[in-house]
């Protein structure tokens, strides 16, 4: 029951990411992601390499890597703005980064 509820949360996660880009500028998305990787008419695309965190402790203490995962984004832009949030693939964790400040 923990996995479908966590689950629920991380769809909430992603789609509050992806929702936060709708009314935004082409440019600030660019200011934001840099230049897309991929455009094909309104769609376009942008690339993520995986995010790894690393922390640890001192002389002896152990070091913990997380890598979150890529995340590829697509949003539709018609007139410079963004109309619709396209597919997101990756994680919650690898995506959330990406929601609009």
């Amino acid at each position: 029951m923990l996995c479908v509820v966590a689950g629920c949360a991380s769809d909430r996660e992603l789609n509050a990411a992806r929702d936060s880009w709708r009314g935004a500028s082409y440019d600030q998305v660019v200011a934001a992601w840099g230049p897309a990787s991929k455009t094909v008419r309104d769609s376009h695309t942008w690339s993520s390499e995986p995010l790894v965190h690393r922390s640890g402790g001192g002389a002896g203490g152990a070091l913990f890597a997380v890598d979150t995962g890529p995340c590829e984004r697509t949003l539709i832009i018609q007139d410079r703005r963004v109309v619709r949030a396209g597919d997101w693939s990756g994680t919650a964790e690898s995506c959330r980064r990406f929601a609009r400040r």
